[in-house]
């Protein structure tokens, strides 16, 4: 079977668009005949019913995998667990793309870069962030520095390499501790929330000593959290309909955030997600149109900013009086049957086998319009450095004044 019905409405005109325009290419023609070889790169865990992480991560390879070749595709998994073997089956077996979905490399988390760098030294195009990208939204502490100097709202923050760093002293009460360099919300507990001294000692214990991570230490904005899914790039990038997380039924003492517990559960059968499941979910938001519009302009920036490829995740809160902050990029997020950045591209009419056509065409577009590491060749390309980010950003928003360098360029008009 070569593909489920089209998208409608305005998908199905932009998607005869994109096909007019790039059916002249080869790579192009062989998405479009079902003759493109697909390689998906991802991380298989024998099942042990104990890890949702690694089952999750499993999940997600053998259900692109599984939707590819419902689409018509010839598919080769690779798995990265096996490191020696994916490497010596990367340099034989011929693929056209490759869909990276690798989150581990030697299981662990902070060498994800290196799958994509492994795809560029053997010249395999694929999907998603190039490791650049990848490394740095990892470091959560060079993030909130990079968003803070392009004037993005994000929570005032401190960092902390070690337990004799001292806190800037104009932060308020509550604070969130986290782990600067994990992902999945690992080492993200209630306990995170700090309300004094006392307890921030107490958490920064546990990141530094513990776990052996540096801790990032944000302002605790009392809110709702939304998830900005974005795809494409260029002028082939869209926003999805946003999705909003609403802690108003949580019960007391229970902090409203989404830590480990929150993503993956307690592991108790009858316990599931504890207290968490009195979280809801409203997708699309229903925010005022210009409060979602600020949103999706902070998200955009953002996206660009990290230079983030085909597909991502901004997470924002919006505080009590609609003032929202960026939390973080995600670049290749999670993309499983379910997932934020799959459900919210059924809001448009995509059903998941769409969606998963849908980020290889953009990123086989993205290989057609620039040459091979584009991304580390081009000195500026166009909004990396300060000056041009504000100067892009007054041609989008003519309406903002950016005033000093070094001030927000944000405000909703």
């Amino acid at each position: 079977m070569k593909s489920d019905k089209p998208p409608q409405g305005h998908g199905a005109v932009q998607q005869k668009c994109i096909e007019k325009k790039y059916l002249e290419y080869a790579l192009y023609k062989k998405l479009q005949n079902r003759t493109l070889r697909v390689g998906v790169l991802g991380n298989l865990y024998q099942e042990n019913g104990e890890n949702f992480v690694e089952a999750d991560l499993s999940s997600v390879t053998q259900n692109i995998s599984e939707a590819l070749r419902s689409l018509g595709f010839e598919v080769t998994v690779f798995d990265m667990n096996k490191r020696n073997t994916a490497i010596d089956e990367l340099m034989e077996k011929p693929v056209d793309f490759m869909f990276n979905v690798c989150e581990r490399v030697n299981n662990n988390s902070l060498l994800e870069p290196h799958a994509a760098s492994l795809l560029d030294i053997l010249q395999i195009p694929y999907t998603g962030s190039n490791p650049q990208t990848l490394a740095l939204a990892i470091d959560k502490i060079r993030v909130k520095k990079l968003l803070s100097y392009h004037g993005v709202p994000t929570p005032s923050f401190d960092y902390f390499y070690s337990m004799n760093d001292r806190l800037e002293e104009d932060l308020k009460y509550p604070l969130i501790v986290k782990p600067a360099n994990t992902d999945n919300s690992i080492g993200i507990t209630n306990d995170s929330i700090v309300r004094n001294r006392k307890e921030l000692k107490r958490q920064l214990e546990k990141v530094i000593v513990e776990h052996k991570r540096p801790a990032l230490v944000e302002e605790y904005i009392e809110g709702d959290e939304v998830d900005i899914s974005i795809v494409g790039n260029d002028e082939t990038m869209q926003i999805l309909p946003l999705s909003r997380s609403i802690f108003d039924q949580m019960p007391e003492g229970v902090w409203h955030i989404y830590p480990f517990e929150a993503k993956w559960g307690t592991g108790a059968a009858t316990d599931y997600y504890g207290p968490y499941d009195k979280i809801r979910v409203e997708r699309p938001a229903k925010y005022p149109a210009k409060l979602t519009r600020f949103i999706k302009e902070i998200a955009a920036d953002t996206y660009h900013i990290l230079d983030c490829h085909d597909y991502g995740r901004v997470e924002v809160r919006v505080d009590q009086d609609g003032n929202p902050f960026v939390l973080e990029l995600n670049p290749n997020p999670s993309i499983n049957k379910g997932d934020s950045t799959p459900n919210c591209a059924a809001e448009i009419g995509m059903d998941y086998n769409q969606f998963i056509y849908h980020i290889l065409e953009l990123a086989i577009i993205r290989y057609i319009k620039n040459p091979p590491y584009f991304h580390l060749q081009v000195p500026d390309p166009g909004i990396r450095r300060k000056e041009n980010i504000l100067k892009w950003l007054n041609f989008r928003y003519p309406a903002i004044t950016t005033g000093k360098m070094n001030a927000s360029p944000y405000q909703i008009i």
